[in-house]
Protein backbone atom coordinates (compact mmCIF):
# COMPACT_ATOMS: atom_id res chain seq x y z
CA UNK A 1 0.00 0.00 0.00
CA UNK A 2 1.46 3.50 -0.87
CA UNK A 3 0.17 6.65 1.37
CA UNK A 4 0.48 10.13 -0.61
CA UNK A 5 1.08 12.62 2.15
CA UNK A 6 0.53 16.20 0.72
CA UNK A 7 -0.73 19.51 1.64
CA UNK A 8 0.92 23.06 1.24
CA UNK A 9 4.03 24.54 2.13
CA UNK A 10 4.29 24.58 5.93
CA UNK A 11 1.06 22.31 6.65
CA UNK A 12 3.15 19.41 8.97
CA UNK A 13 3.59 17.07 5.67
CA UNK A 14 6.95 15.87 7.14
CA UNK A 15 6.20 16.24 10.41
CA UNK A 16 3.63 13.31 10.28
CA UNK A 17 5.91 11.75 8.05
CA UNK A 18 8.63 11.45 10.16
CA UNK A 19 6.43 10.91 13.11
CA UNK A 20 4.19 7.71 11.45
CA UNK A 21 6.78 5.84 9.96
CA UNK A 22 8.82 5.92 13.01
CA UNK A 23 5.93 4.76 14.95
CA UNK A 24 4.67 2.23 12.47
CA UNK A 25 8.22 1.33 11.44
CA UNK A 26 7.51 2.45 7.88
CA UNK A 27 9.81 3.51 4.62
CA UNK A 28 9.27 6.95 3.10
CA UNK A 29 10.14 9.25 0.47
CA UNK A 30 10.37 12.92 0.59
CA UNK A 31 9.92 14.97 -2.63
CA UNK A 32 11.64 18.32 -0.92
CA UNK A 33 14.63 15.11 -0.76
CA UNK A 34 15.05 14.04 -3.66
CA UNK A 35 14.45 17.42 -5.47
CA UNK A 36 17.60 18.49 -3.73
CA UNK A 37 19.28 15.50 -4.81
CA UNK A 38 18.23 16.54 -8.49
CA UNK A 39 19.26 19.54 -8.01
CA UNK A 40 22.86 18.28 -7.59
CA UNK A 41 22.60 16.29 -10.58
CA UNK A 42 25.88 17.62 -13.14
CA UNK A 43 23.12 17.95 -15.94
CA UNK A 44 20.55 19.85 -14.04
CA UNK A 45 23.20 22.15 -12.19
CA UNK A 46 24.76 22.99 -15.24
CA UNK A 47 21.35 24.25 -16.98
CA UNK A 48 20.29 25.75 -14.20
CA UNK A 49 23.55 27.46 -13.45
CA UNK A 50 23.39 29.15 -16.87
CA UNK A 51 19.55 29.98 -16.54
CA UNK A 52 20.20 32.13 -13.06
CA UNK A 53 23.96 32.87 -12.94
CA UNK A 54 23.93 34.63 -9.85
CA UNK A 55 22.68 31.07 -7.72
CA UNK A 56 25.65 29.59 -9.23
CA UNK A 57 28.34 29.02 -6.31
CA UNK A 58 32.51 29.49 -6.90
CA UNK A 59 32.12 25.55 -6.55
CA UNK A 60 29.84 24.62 -9.28
CA UNK A 61 26.99 23.54 -6.60
CA UNK A 62 23.67 25.96 -6.42
CA UNK A 63 22.75 28.03 -3.95
CA UNK A 64 18.90 27.07 -3.52
CA UNK A 65 18.35 30.46 -1.65
CA UNK A 66 19.35 32.55 -4.42
CA UNK A 67 17.89 30.14 -7.17
CA UNK A 68 14.42 29.78 -4.97
CA UNK A 69 14.19 33.98 -4.88
CA UNK A 70 14.57 34.06 -8.40
CA UNK A 71 12.17 31.31 -9.26
CA UNK A 72 9.55 32.33 -7.22
CA UNK A 73 9.75 35.70 -7.77
CA UNK A 74 9.28 34.75 -12.37
CA UNK A 75 6.64 32.57 -12.99
CA UNK A 76 8.38 31.39 -16.28
CA UNK A 77 11.51 30.52 -14.58
CA UNK A 78 9.46 28.48 -12.18
CA UNK A 79 8.17 26.25 -14.79
CA UNK A 80 11.21 25.85 -16.80
CA UNK A 81 12.93 24.34 -13.09
CA UNK A 82 9.75 22.27 -12.87
CA UNK A 83 9.95 20.81 -16.78
CA UNK A 84 14.10 20.12 -15.60
CA UNK A 85 13.37 18.64 -12.52
CA UNK A 86 10.10 17.14 -11.84
CA UNK A 87 10.66 14.31 -14.64
CA UNK A 88 14.08 13.57 -12.60
CA UNK A 89 11.89 13.45 -9.10
CA UNK A 90 9.57 11.28 -10.48
CA UNK A 91 11.70 8.74 -11.70
CA UNK A 92 13.88 8.45 -8.99
CA UNK A 93 10.75 7.91 -6.54
CA UNK A 94 10.07 5.29 -9.06
CA UNK A 95 12.61 3.68 -8.04
CA UNK A 96 12.09 3.81 -4.68
CA UNK A 97 8.14 2.57 -5.15
CA UNK A 98 9.59 -0.42 -7.17
CA UNK A 99 11.88 -1.81 -3.73
CA UNK A 100 8.59 -1.20 -1.45
CA UNK A 101 5.28 -2.87 -0.99
CA UNK A 102 4.39 -0.17 1.56
CA UNK A 103 5.53 3.17 1.70
CA UNK A 104 4.90 6.64 2.39
CA UNK A 105 5.10 9.17 -0.20
CA UNK A 106 4.93 13.03 0.73
CA UNK A 107 5.33 16.10 -0.49
CA UNK A 108 3.99 19.66 -1.57
CA UNK A 109 3.84 18.62 -5.72
CA UNK A 110 2.99 15.05 -5.03
CA UNK A 111 -0.07 15.68 -7.65
CA UNK A 112 2.14 17.90 -10.46
CA UNK A 113 5.01 15.47 -9.88
CA UNK A 114 2.86 12.56 -11.26
CA UNK A 115 2.89 10.40 -8.07
CA UNK A 116 -0.66 10.47 -6.73
CA UNK A 117 -1.58 8.42 -9.46
CA UNK A 118 0.73 5.46 -7.48
CA UNK A 119 -0.79 6.31 -3.82
CA UNK A 120 -3.79 3.88 -2.99
CA UNK A 121 -4.84 6.72 -0.78
CA UNK A 122 -4.41 10.53 -0.53
CA UNK A 123 -3.99 12.08 2.87
CA UNK A 124 -3.80 16.42 2.71
CA UNK A 125 -2.22 17.47 5.84
CA UNK A 126 -4.21 21.15 6.23
CA UNK A 127 -2.85 24.29 8.06
CA UNK A 128 -4.60 27.37 8.71
CA UNK A 129 -2.58 30.07 6.52
CA UNK A 130 -1.82 32.67 8.83
CA UNK A 131 -0.38 29.36 11.13
CA UNK A 132 1.57 28.51 8.25
CA UNK A 133 3.20 31.87 7.51
CA UNK A 134 3.77 32.23 11.44
CA UNK A 135 5.76 29.25 11.65
CA UNK A 136 7.62 29.21 7.64
CA UNK A 137 7.93 32.63 6.78
CA UNK A 138 8.99 31.70 3.45
CA UNK A 139 5.75 29.94 2.51
CA UNK A 140 4.37 33.92 1.50
CA UNK A 141 6.55 33.14 -1.58
CA UNK A 142 6.28 29.77 -2.14
CA UNK A 143 2.06 29.51 -1.41
CA UNK A 144 1.08 31.84 -4.62
CA UNK A 145 2.54 29.27 -7.02
CA UNK A 146 0.59 25.89 -5.21
CA UNK A 147 -2.62 24.73 -5.73
CA UNK A 148 -4.86 26.16 -3.62
CA UNK A 149 -6.15 25.40 -0.21
CA UNK A 150 -9.63 23.96 -1.81
CA UNK A 151 -7.68 21.73 -4.59
CA UNK A 152 -5.68 20.05 -1.66
CA UNK A 153 -8.73 18.97 -0.17
CA UNK A 154 -10.58 18.42 -3.42
CA UNK A 155 -7.87 15.97 -4.09
CA UNK A 156 -7.89 14.25 -0.59
CA UNK A 157 -9.07 10.96 0.39
CA UNK A 158 -9.09 12.09 4.14
CA UNK A 159 -7.67 15.52 6.00
CA UNK A 160 -6.17 16.24 9.09
CA UNK A 161 -6.17 19.30 10.27
CA UNK A 162 -2.92 20.65 12.13
CA UNK A 163 -3.98 22.75 14.73
CA UNK A 164 -1.40 21.30 17.07
CA UNK A 165 1.70 19.12 16.56
CA UNK A 166 0.51 16.49 19.03
CA UNK A 167 -2.89 16.04 17.55
CA UNK A 168 -2.07 15.84 14.32
CA UNK A 169 0.64 13.60 14.76
CA UNK A 170 -1.98 11.04 16.87
CA UNK A 171 -4.76 11.75 13.98
CA UNK A 172 -2.56 10.23 11.51
CA UNK A 173 -1.38 7.69 12.85
CA UNK A 174 -4.69 6.73 14.35
CA UNK A 175 -5.58 6.99 10.20
CA UNK A 176 -2.73 5.19 9.26
CA UNK A 177 -3.64 1.87 11.94
CA UNK A 178 -7.11 1.80 10.21
CA UNK A 179 -6.09 1.86 6.50
CA UNK A 180 -3.91 -1.09 8.28
CA UNK A 181 -0.86 -0.11 6.54
CA UNK A 182 1.22 -1.39 9.09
Amino acid sequence: MYIGITGRCGSGKSMVTQYCAAQLALPFIELDTLGHAVLDEPSIRKTLGELVPEARNPDGSLNRGILGQRVFADTSLLSRLNALTHPRILSHARDQIKTHQRLLITGALLHEIGLAIYCDVIIVIDRDTPAILDSVPKAAQILPHQASRAVYQARADAIIMNTTQSQCEQDALALLKRLKIA
